[in-house]
């Protein structure tokens, strides 16, 4: 069966007419498996939620 290859821009996004396109991420495939540079997560924010899961847990 044939390879089907995906054609990215170099900002990683998909053909210009397909607006909705979810954010693509560098890959690589490596004799280990398939490794996906991904982008840092964000600082967490504490929110109410939190809270109270510490107060219920204590």
């Amino acid at each position: 069966m044939p390879e089907a290859r995906l054609r990215l821009r170099p900002d990683h996004r998909g053909p210009p007419n397909f607006a909705d396109a979810v954010p693509a991420f560098p890959a690589q495939e490596r004799a280990g498996g398939t490794w996906v540079e991904l982008p840092d997560l964000p600082e967490h924010v504490r929110t109410v939620g939190d809270v109270v899961v510490e107060t219920l847990v204590v």
